[in-house]
């Protein structure tokens, strides 16, 4: 049986999204500045709201701060500014989203059949529906017999995968079936 992680690829787009809930937000700061609390303070979290969102994806991933967290503190910055409780459960919201879009799709190979977790699915495949299977130069290709084809690259966890014996494997399976 193989494990293989496949790569995030959706991660660039997570960055973008995040970068311009944190420009609306500190733009609603901004506006409603003096509204819920003083004036200084609303405009200190709408200049650091602004200011984040230019830097997301170093904030995210040099500092390895956790999207949720980064969320969680601009719906609070937001609240504290602004006064506006639904705005900021949304933002807070959004930031769950984006935590729970984050986890990667798994492939396990089994003597069964081939299974891929999604996010929010698991499709267990038949050997029987699969007309290749093969790992080669860090991509995974499923390639179904409806002509139907998966293709995608691994992740770094997954990378200790003797290709020729995956490959090997794959196709004494074909045979067997």
């Amino acid at each position: 049986m193989y494990t293989i992680v496949l790569k995030n690829t959706r991660n660039e787009l997570a960055i973008l999204t995040t970068r311009i809930l944190l420009a609306i937000a500190g733009i609603t700061a901004w506006i409603y500045a003096g509204h819920f609390c003083s004036q200084y303070l609303s405009f200190f979290c709408a200049i650091i709201l602004l200011t984040s969102s230019f830097f997301v994806k170093k904030i995210l991933e040099s500092y390895r701060v956790n999207r949720l967290l980064l969320m969680s503190i601009a719906a609070l910055l937001t609240y504290l500014s602004s006064g506006l409780l639904l705005f900021s459960s949304g933002l807070l919201l959004m930031g769950f989203f984006f935590q729970l879009l984050n986890k990667s799709i798994i492939v396990i190979v089994a003597n069964e059949s081939v299974t891929i977790r999604y996010v929010f699915r698991t499709r267990i495949i038949p050997w029987a529906a699969l007309a290749n299977l093969v790992l080669k130069d860090r991509l995974v290709t499923l390639d179904f017999q409806d002509d139907h084809i998966f293709q995608q690259e691994i992740d770094e966890s997954s990378y200790d995968i003797d290709e020729q014996e995956f490959n090997a494997y794959c196709g004494a399976r074909f045979n067997a079936s």
